[in-house]
C-alpha cells in the first residue's frame, strides 16, 4: 500500500478526534496496521504517524483561523 494512502486512511480514522495522548498514538499505530491488513513494519508506522501530525497540524491551524 502507497504512503500516501496510509496517511489518507488514518486521517479518516481520525477525523473528529481533538487529542490523542502518546499511548493512543500507539494503539491508533496498531489499530491502522490491522485495519488496512498491512505490515507493522517502521515505514508503515512512520506513515501513521505522519498521518497523525498532518491531521491535526491541519485540526490546529484551523482553530487559529
Amino acid at each position: 500500500m502507497k504512503i500516501e494512502t496510509i496517511k489518507f486512511k488514518t486521517i479518516q480514522f481520525v477525523n473528529g478526534i481533538t487529542y490523542l495522548s502518546k499511548e493512543q498514538v500507539e494503539q491508533v499505530k496498531n489499530i491502522m496496521c490491522y485495519n488496512l491488513k498491512i505490515e507493522k513494519t517502521e515505514d508503515n508506522l512512520k506513515a501513521v504517524e505522519d498521518g497523525l501530525k498532518t491531521y491535526f497540524t491541519a485540526q490546529n491551524s484551523r482553530i487559529l483561523v
